[in-house]
């Protein structure tokens, strides 16, 4: 048995400079909002994953900075973007480890999050997640006859996300 539930969220908004590894203004909002917002929609997180920073993009760390701050944990990031099947393995091992029972939210790069979701037995989740989304949070709570529940949910913390 591992979690039981992952919520994933992609990182907050980037910076229209391809080069840029940062949150962008918006992007630093949006990590600010979920960090008063997470709590209060899914209780304390027992665990917070972000992929690991690069000099490419430091901004799934940044996004969930402000939340492991309001809920006084630290942010595991010791997992690049591709070594989701490492984090995978960690996350759903034999015995369930530290996090077998535990609510856990990975923050990550959009292309992956699709292939994290299905490899953690989300199999209605969608094969894609679009370039310029932002403000969703994927849900898989983990059922007793071991099925997993997906819900894919709007964020609402901006002006300009999405409503349903």
């Amino acid at each position: 048995m591992g979690p039981k539930s992952v919520y994933i969220i992609r990182h907050a908004e980037k910076p229209v400079t391809a080069s840029d590894p940062h949150l962008s203004s918006r992007g630093r909002k949006r990590a600010q909002a979920l960090a008063n917002s997470i709590p209060q929609l899914f209780g304390d997180l027992d665990c917070l994953i972000a992929a690991r920073s690069s000099s490419r993009s430091a901004r799934p760390l940044e996004t969930v900075t402000p939340l492991s701050k309001v809920l006084d944990q630290e942010v595991e990031s010791e997992y690049g973007n591709t070594d989701y099947v490492a984090l995978m393995g960690k996350l759903l091992g034999s015995g369930g480890g530290k996090y077998k029972g535990k609510s856990v939210l990975l923050c990550w790069h959009h292309e992956m999050i699709p292939r994290i979701a299905h490899a953690l037995g989300a199999n209605s989740a969608p094969r894609k997640w679009l370039n310029q989304v932002f403000d969703r949070i994927w849900m898989l709570n983990y059922m007793k006859d071991g099925k997993v529940q997906f819900c894919d949910i709007p964020q609402r913390l901006l002006n300009g996300d999405s409503r349903d």
